[in-house]
């Protein structure tokens, strides 16, 4: 069901609009056939403030080189009902020259601090370019908020401190698409894909690239003040993913990972945290 009452791109007055939780809202509205568009949402909860975060990307038409920036609702759950707020603008994630793409926000239970990662992705170079040529054209970035996302700090490249040399062997990169997850240990994980590359040559210059995609984690273990990537799950190739922290049978907590892979198929990882384990399986979407 859309909501109703005064349109929520205006970005005019406080609290605009109130509904049931068991309703559903159209919180970001497409203007025109070929018109603003957004896509690629992510919605994060914040149980101590009753708060959702909603962000997307904000788009000039459908293609993902119109990509500009992202946007933000915050609803403040009031008994059973929704309050959502004005469509916010997140121009402090942004780099200039470049696109924003991907929100993937996590909420530190310790600190009560979110961090929104993202990657922002120079203009007008697909993501296809950057598979075909090997020259990766994205950075990995985050703001956060102490706030509950009322404000947002300035933006954090962290490419080379978290990528270093790896960089120069993907093809590209991206994060979530959703949201990551803070597991018992502390550890914060945002799940992301990457497309490592391959350089081809017969007895002279490179001829051309091969990439195949792959997913991983990114994740930080003292709040995250710094941050690191893990291993490629190379099982066989996969693209978005989201992940979970859920008890196994003993009692164990398990990181699980559900990510779609280039034909459409659902590959389920598992990480056993107790026995450092881990399966894949890989099942058809219908």
């Amino acid at each position: 069901m859309r909501s109703v009452g005064p349109n929520p791109c205006s970005g005019d007055g406080a609290m605009e609009e109130r509904t049931s939780c068991c309703s559903s809202t159209t919180l970001f509205h497409q203007e025109g056939v070929s018109g603003i568009t957004y896509r690629i949402p992510a919605l994060l909860y914040i149980p101590p403030a009753r708060v959702l975060l909603a962000f997307a990307e904000k788009r000039s038409t459908v293609d993902d080189t119109d990509a500009l920036y992202l946007v933000l609702r915050r609803g403040q759950r009031v008994g059973h009902s929704l309050q959502w707020g004005p469509q916010v603008s997140l121009m402090e994630a942004t780099l200039p020259g470049f696109r924003t793409m991907n929100p993937c926000p996590v909420w530190e239970r310790k600190s009560g601090r979110v961090f929104l990662f993202f990657i922002c992705v120079r203009n007008h170079v697909t993501e296809r370019r950057q598979i075909c040529s090997g020259k990766n054209a994205a950075r990995l970035c985050f703001v956060s908020s102490a706030d509950h996302g009322h404000s947002w700090s300035q933006i954090k490249d962290l490419t080379e401190q978290v990528l270093s040399e790896d960089i120069e062997h993907w093809a590209t990169f991206a994060v979530g698409p959703g949201h990551g997850v803070q597991l018992q240990s502390g550890r914060l994980v945002i799940p992301a894909y990457a497309y490592p590359s391959s350089r081809w040559s017969c007895l002279g210059p490179p001829l051309w690239f091969r990439a195949r995609p792959h997913s991983l984690m990114f994740y930080s273990d003292d709040l995250g003040a710094t941050w690191k990537h893990g291993q490629l799950f190379r099982s066989r190739p996969t693209i978005e993913c989201e992940v979970a922290e859920v008890m196994n049978s003993s009692g164990c907590p398990v990181l699980y990972c559900s990510a779609r892979t280039p034909d459409q198929e659902l590959l389920s990882h598992i990480q056993d945290n107790c026995s450092g384990s881990e399966r894949a399986s890989c099942s058809n979407v219908d």
